[in-house]
């Protein structure tokens, strides 16, 4: 017979309610999302599972801002780069990232120049109108 593995488990109030100590996984039964604790936060931190990490990437397109070079983030998000007829090359903290000929309203064997960034990540190096648009997770 195969080994068991099982972790406190509770109804959300009592996860939220609830202090683990530093490593301890704990299962919302309501929810059914794992929490992990560090031994001070009360109700610890939710595991997101991989539909809430897609979800919290999605841009909010009701948030999108036209930008200029270098543009420095201050939260999550995606910086989409549309010219026509401009050779470029886009850096993010000094690292050439993406690099090509816009025409016709694509970008050259990429199709389109969508990076995401972190806060505090820094883009420079491209031409043309540049947009920045939050994460829905921000």
């Amino acid at each position: 017979m195969s080994e068991q593995w099982q972790v406190r488990r509770g109804t959300t109030q009592e996860n939220d309610d609830f202090t683990g100590a530093e490593g301890e996984i704990t299962m919302d039964t309501q929810k059914k999302q794992l929490r992990v604790h560090d031994g001070s936060t009360q109700g610890g931190k939710t595991i997101p599972d991989i539909g809430m990490v897609l979800d919290a990437l999605m841009p909010d397109y009701s948030r999108q801002q036209t930008i200029t070079m270098p543009f420095t983030a201050t939260k999550y998000g995606w910086v989409i780069a549309h010219a026509v007829n401009v050779s470029t090359t886009m850096y993010v903290n000094g690292v050439s990232v993406a690099q090509g000929n816009w025409s016709t309203n694509t970008w050259s064997g990429n199709l389109n120049c969508q990076i995401l960034v972190s806060p505090g990540d820094t883009v420079t190096g491209a031409a043309g109108t540049m947009r920045f648009i939050p994460c829905k997770g921000n």
